[in-house]
């Protein structure tokens, strides 16, 4: 879809269809919010929550041993995505909670 729509500008033609909103908000570099999420990923949505509603009762979230990366599944085979670099070696905590759901808004 990206090249297509990529080679449409390049050729000035318009393009017939609809994308989402948060697509429309990427490309114009608007931020994506919870609520972009929500309509397309709400399993995501939920569990992204859930982390926010720890971090807000003062639960630390250092302790579900989670880092700065993303499974993604294709073709039948699991891959690790880092959300930014070295993501890896960055333990996921109540403090750096806002780069973590920053990082995984912008992946998604």
């Amino acid at each position: 879809l990206g090249r297509v729509v990529g080679r449409a500008l390049m050729d000035r033609q318009l393009v017939a269809g609809h994308m989402l909103q948060h697509i429309y908000k990427h490309i114009l570099g608007w931020p994506v919010t919870f609520k972009d999420l929500k309509r397309v990923d709400e399993e995501s949505y939920k569990s992204l929550k859930n982390l926010v509603n720890m971090a807000k009762s003062g639960e630390d979230l250092s302790t579900l041993c989670l880092d700065f990366t993303t499974a993604q599944e294709m073709l039948g085979q699991k891959e690790e995505i880092e959300l930014v670099k070295g993501g890896a070696d960055i333990e996921l905590t109540t403090e750096n909670l806002p780069e973590y759901l920053e990082a995984y808004l912008k992946y998604r």
